[in-house]
């Protein structure tokens, strides 16, 4: 069990992060994308002005995908139709992830029926993330003005550091990871949305 002492160590291995004074992909992708039921058991796609690094996904209740396609970016459309009739009754979800945005509509499968509402589609931004030897760039779109909390752990889930940024539209941060031991570290950046987590090695 984990001791507040220990933690207030650890986190002074972290020096005071320095705010960064550049934008970088914080700009929303211009893909069109439509997510259709046109037959009972199907999903069909539809993506134009394709962006580079896009990816389609129809993943589970526990976010887990069942199906993943990287999308060529020198393709000038995306159509395709997703045939459900092998997966189970249960709840699902289209995402659509075009860079740093990502498009995410729930639909459900009973009884052979697709079903889907499109009032439950949004849309997040994801972070930017850059790491290096000596620091962490994070760059983060926060278009809801929430609290995000930034984490860094070590590799048996201890917390080394932990900032809170609150209702701030544009999240940029470097952290000085120069004085962390050597070894595997998860960085964990929360939003109300979404939690991600990226994995990094510290060897000096």
């Amino acid at each position: 069990m984990k001791t507040w002492k220990r933690i207030l160590y650890k986190a002074a291995l972290v020096p005071t992060f320095l705010v960064l004074a550049f934008q970088v992909g914080l700009s929303r992708s211009g893909a069109e994308v439509r997510i259709e039921v046109k037959q009972a058991e199907t999903l069909t796609v539809h993506i134009e002005q394709i962006a580079p690094q896009t990816e389609v996904s129809v993943r589970n209740d526990q976010d887990e995908p069942v199906y993943s396609e990287t999308v060529s970016p020198s393709q000038h459309v995306y159509d395709k139709t997703f045939d459900l009739s092998s997966l189970e009754s249960g709840n699902y979800m289209v995402t659509v992830r075009t860079g740093n945005h990502e498009i995410r509509q729930p639909f459900s499968l009973r009884e052979h029926i697709v079903t889907i509402d499109h009032k439950k589609r949004f849309e997040i931004f994801l972070p930017q993330i850059n790491i290096s030897q000596e620091s962490i760039d994070l760059n983060l779109l926060n278009r809801r003005l929430a609290t995000v909390k930034i984490t860094i752990l070590d590799n048996r889930g201890d917390l080394v550091y932990e900032d809170l940024v609150p209702n701030v539209l544009a999240v940029q941060k470097r952290y000085n990871i120069r004085h962390l031991e050597n070894g595997h570290y998860t960085l964990v950046v929360r939003t109300p949305e979404r939690v991600f987590y990226q994995d990094f090695l510290c060897r000096k």
